[in-house]
């Protein structure tokens, strides 16, 4: 189907793990409607509201990909082979964040303290720690570096992990349990 309806996807930004939450907005929506979204090549089944299309970023491989909409499910709308790539709305997808090191793994329970993490793809600026329910955005120091000031928490054990924005896909650490100790 040559038409082209979508004109904006947000955030431009995805991590490759997928499970980001996408709003794209399409013009003159009809609510009856049952969307698809496909980034690159890879489908997702979408939401309708409003003007806006929701979907959950696939897993895919890192780099620019193209954004369409398939109103009814099946015939995704592409923009006329005439037309120019720059017309195009596309996403750029980055790679998947990988922790190899915490350091320390120990704090005070009261917080505070600052916890470095070393890995590959920090390369989001909203990156977030979490230790345990509780989120602390991270000071990303470089793309193999972030450091993350622990929150005030009850003594414990607490799953530590490292978030991208907008994704419900999360990096556990080597030491899935951080220890908050008085």
């Amino acid at each position: 189907q040559e038409m082209s309806g979508v004109d904006a996807a947000f955030p431009a930004q995805l991590p490759s793990a997928g499970g980001a939450e996408v709003a794209i907005h399409l013009p003159l929506a009809h609510p009856t409607e049952t969307p698809k979204c496909m980034f690159g090549d890879a489908e997702s089944p979408g939401v309708l509201s409003a003007d806006y299309v929701t979907c959950i970023s696939p897993s895919i491989q890192a780099g620019f990909h193209s954004v369409y909409v398939a109103r009814n499910g099946q015939d995704f709308e592409r923009l006329p082979v005439a037309a120019s790539e720059s017309n195009a709305v596309f996403v750029e997808v980055k790679p998947a964040v990988e922790v190899h090191i915490v350091y320390p793994e120990v704090a005070f329970n009261g917080g505070g303290s600052v916890v470095q993490i070393t890995g590959r793809h920090f390369v989001f600026d909203d990156v977030q720690c979490k230790f345990g329910w509780v989120g602390v955005t991270a000071f990303v120091v470089s793309s193999a570096l972030i450091h993350c000031e622990v929150p005030a928490v009850e003594s414990g054990a607490y799953a530590l992990e490292v978030t991208q924005p907008g994704s419900t896909a999360a990096e556990p650490l080597v030491r899935p349990n951080f220890i908050f100790d008085e």
